[in-house]
């Protein structure tokens, strides 16, 4: 969800509601999984081109 541009209106606590987590754990476990918060996993996914046929990394 994070990487799609379709769900850019979505905030990350709502990511993370529907998720079933509350925002700062899914923020907590997001960054100590990926090594950085979701915010920037976001921005950074939206800056960067996506192939065709292939939605980015998103988790």
């Amino acid at each position: 969800m994070l990487a799609d541009p379709a769900a850019r209106a979505a905030t990350i606590g709502e990511i993370a509601a529907r998720s079933g987590f509350t925002p700062t754990w899914f923020s907590s476990v997001f960054k100590a999984r990926s090594g950085e918060g979701p915010r920037e996993f976001r921005q950074r996914g939206l800056a960067e081109p996506v192939e065709p046929g292939r939605r980015g990394q998103g988790w």
